[in-house]
């Protein structure tokens, strides 16, 4: 069996799991945190959250086409994104772009910040076993460091997530136009309840 089969097979178990309810949802504050680039820049997400609302899409690592397609996805929203005052951010344990598709990744070692949300599930047994494996050693399934859910999040100005869609299976794909969907939906928000200003 692939590596990659591998990895779906784990998903597949985690999703029967439980483990999705135990990850981050609506109404609670986001973990603030510090990631690199694919140039070595660090991106703060407290400085990102301050500016507007941040999209987030957690994504399970190069391997991944559904992953890489959800990214590419999500870049040709960021102008639509960009003018409700938002911004985005890709964070996975590998990157495979340096920004030439438009969209930021951050590179999230161990799968730290993914743990932070309660998107990484301790690796079982047979991913363990199975470290021996070429694409292993190159840290594509991180097999030290856990399995990761692929999930969206919108966080607020506030720094609250005010939407969470945790995705094991790829059922939705991942896909990403939820997100723009909810911000563009709180900016519509925002303006209704902003005092006009006299002429």
């Amino acid at each position: 069996m692939t590596s990659s089969l591998l990895h779906q097979r784990a998903l597949a178990e985690i999703a029967a799991s439980g483990q999705v309810a135990r990850a981050l949802k609506a109404g609670v504050p986001a973990p603030a945190f510090v990631l690199r680039d694919g140039h070595g820049h660090a991106v703060a997400s407290a400085l990102k959250v301050g500016q507007g609302p941040l999209a987030l899409l957690f994504c399970c690592g190069a391997w991944c086409a559904l992953c890489r397609a959800a990214t590419v996805a999500l870049a040709a929203d960021l102008p639509a994104i960009a003018a409700a005052g938002a911004s985005a951010l890709v964070i996975a344990p590998q990157i495979w772009a340096t920004g030439g598709d438009g969209v930021t990744q951050l590179l999230d070692p161990g799968n730290r910040v993914g743990g932070s949300f309660g998107l990484r599930v301790a690796s079982p047994d047979y991913l363990r076993a199975c470290e021996h494996d070429g694409a292993l050693r190159a840290g594509t399934l991180h097999e030290k460091n856990g399995v990761l859910m692929p999930a969206r999040y919108v966080i607020d100005r506030g720094g609250v997530i005010v939407y969470a869609a945790i995705d094991p299976l790829h059922e939705g794909d991942n896909d990403p136009a939820d997100l723009l969907g909810v911000i563009q939906c709180k900016a519509r928000r925002r303006a209704s309840t902003t005092p006009l200003r006299a002429l």
